[in-house]
């Protein structure tokens, strides 16, 4: 748990810079990216190195630019993580995340002081009055309960900030250590299947997720307990997801494809199909929440449809590529029968062949709403 003093000198700031230190490396690689476009595929495009020769340089040059924009989809995903976790938005000014938790711990200590209270580095809140005898007059006795039921309530609203910051700290913990923790860990998109030979260590963490399986099934969490095991079946064949049933597991998609119907009714009559969004499952929202949080912890959705004044007649689409060990998804590792396993780990058995990423799509059943 993190401590009164931890979240009171903790410089929150240094987020900001390290996110703006991220900021820099982006505007390299897109500069990176640009020179070698223009130097080097744009001149093959050219026909400036004929035959097959010339046409694999090409292809591997289109797989270059492929790698370095996901590269950059990392990066941006990296800054806007970090740059998020210190202040709630982008930039600096913003009041929620870390700064918004050191903001709520100082006016809960400043009541504290005021009152005349203590506080305890691990959130507890006490007071001490002298001048309450040993045998307290009814006066007495009611201005100790006062005091004894404000030092509770100031206790319980002081560890609920910590233990958001705590849960804060978690999380930093886990994606900082996918973004960071191996040489091969920071790999992009563009992912090679099979071209190492397995070792001990790998089968060992393959019979580990087997394991991880049973035990998401038999805890009720059907859907990470399948695409995990689709996972590890190596196939790498694309999977359909039942999207009606997404819908009515997770209350925060809901509310996703309800912000984005809010655009589609502010648009023209016709035939619409929206950009493709994010949207991920609110952990607090239920069990079946947190079965779709270990199934895919985020994925991408637009809407497809038709507008007819105030009737919309449309119908979700939702794809997602099963993989682990990706930065920009900041994926937390899995859990489950006492396991606790790595995401660069699990992400070396595509590599080896003990295992496959694959695409998961799917569309909903036709939904009619009106204004």
């Amino acid at each position: 748990m993190i401590t009164v003093t931890q979240l009171r000198q903790l410089n929150v700031y240094a987020f900001e810079s390290f996110a703006e230190a991220w900021s820099r490396i982006d505007r390299n690689v897109q500069s990176l990216r640009t020179d070698f476009t223009e130097d080097v595929l744009d001149e093959l495009r050219r026909d400036k190195w004929r035959g097959e020769g010339g046409k694999a340089a090409e292809e591997y040059a289109q797989k270059m630019v492929a790698e370095i924009d996901a590269l950059d989809t990392e990066i941006k995903s990296v800054r806007r993580f970090l740059d998020e976790t210190a202040d709630g938005g982008e930039g600096r000014g913003g009041m929620k995340g870390l700064v918004g938790l050191q903001r709520d711990l100082g006016l809960l200590t400043q009541e504290i002081l005021e009152n005349d209270l203590h506080l305890a580095d691990n959130g507890d809140v006490t007071w001490t009055n002298t001048q309450v005898s040993n045998d307290p007059s009814p006066a007495q006795f009611r201005i100790a309960e006062e005091r004894s039921k404000m030092a509770q309530r100031l206790s319980e609203e002081v560890k609920k900030v910590l233990s958001k910051a705590t849960e804060v700290d978690k999380t930093l913990t886990y994606s900082l250590k996918v973004i960071f923790g191996t040489v091969d860990n920071f790999d992009t998109e563009d992912r090679k299947h099979g071209v190492e030979s397995p070792d001990w260590h790998d089968r060992w963490v393959k019979m580990q997720l087997m394991a991880v399986v049973l035990w998401l099934d038999n805890s009720g969490k059907s859907n990470a307990a399948g695409y995990l095991k689709a996972y590890l079946d190596g196939e790498g064949k694309p999977r359909n997801a039942d999207v009606n049933q997404m819908l009515a597991d997770m209350p925060a998609f809901r509310r996703d494809v309800d912000t984005t119907l809010k655009d589609v009714r502010k648009g023209p009559n016709g035939v619409f199909t929206t950009e493709w969004g994010d949207s991920a499952p609110n952990l607090t929202e239920g069990p079946k929440s947190l079965d779709w949080y270990y199934a895919f912890n985020n994925f991408e959705y637009r809407l497809v449809g038709t507008k007819n004044g105030d009737e919309i007649e449309y119908q979700v689409e939702v794809r997602k590529r099963y993989d682990w060990g990706i930065p920009s998804e900041h994926r937390r590792n899995p859990e489950g029968a006492g396991i606790n396993l790595e995401q660069a780990d699990i992400a070396h058995l595509n590599r080896t062949g003990l295992a496959r990423d694959f695409d998961v799509s799917g569309r909903s059943g036709p939904i009619t709403v009106r204004n």
